[in-house]
């Protein structure tokens, strides 16, 4: 008999290769997967977002609802509706794209140079 060394795999809570990523969709959304979302904006409501114009990156903050510039985040699938910022800084996508992160000070920056 063969030993092996078994990894379960948990449906929809794993990032690909343990990597933590946030995705954009071609409709003009942000999308946080759960994994990402409950390691670093437990609880967050709403978020602004944010463009770092020297590093390309896309920062993602918590935020108070009430705040005039947040975004709220829905009860399932926390996504952000950010057509015109996404067209405004050339970040549209034709398909489902991944990009990694970084998270500096409850900011999580999204790397749009690369992608997952």
């Amino acid at each position: 008999m063969t030993d092996r060394e078994i990894e379960k795999w948990s449906k929809g809570k794993q990032a690909p290769k343990g990597k933590e990523y946030v995705a954009i969709y071609s409709g003009g959304k942000i999308s946080i997967p759960t994994t990402t979302y409950e390691k670093h904006l437990p609880e967050a409501e709403a978020v602004i977002i944010q463009y770092s114009t020297n590093t390309n990156e896309i920062g993602i903050k918590p935020s108070d609802a009430d705040d005039p510039n947040s975004y709220k985040l829905g009860t399932g699938t926390k996504t952000v509706n950010c057509k015109s910022f996404l067209e405004t800084y050339d970040l549209t996508v034709d398909e489902v794209t991944k990009y990694p992160i970084t998270v500096e000070s409850d900011v999580i920056w999204v790397d749009t140079q690369n992608t997952i």
